[in-house]
């Protein structure tokens, strides 16, 4: 499994798009399942912050305050 099919997925389960998961969107839906993908990647893959970092577009620190 990879970050990508966890965004796809969680994108899906809260009726967003994942292109909107990596952009600089702020509205309350598109955070609300960016924060939970970036919280599987983290307990599910054991993903690193810059990893997940790099899959949703962000800085490690940004990652680190989601989680």
């Amino acid at each position: 499994m990879k970050i990508s099919h966890i965004q796809m997925e969680t994108a899906k389960a809260f009726g967003t798009n994942p292109y909107f998961m990596r952009g600089p969107n702020r509205i309350r839906g598109v955070c609300d399942a960016r924060n939970a993908a970036m919280w599987l990647s983290r307990e599910v893959l054991c993903a690193t912050l810059p990893e997940i970092a790099k899959a949703f577009l962000r800085d490690h620190s940004t990652v680190f305050s989601n989680l």
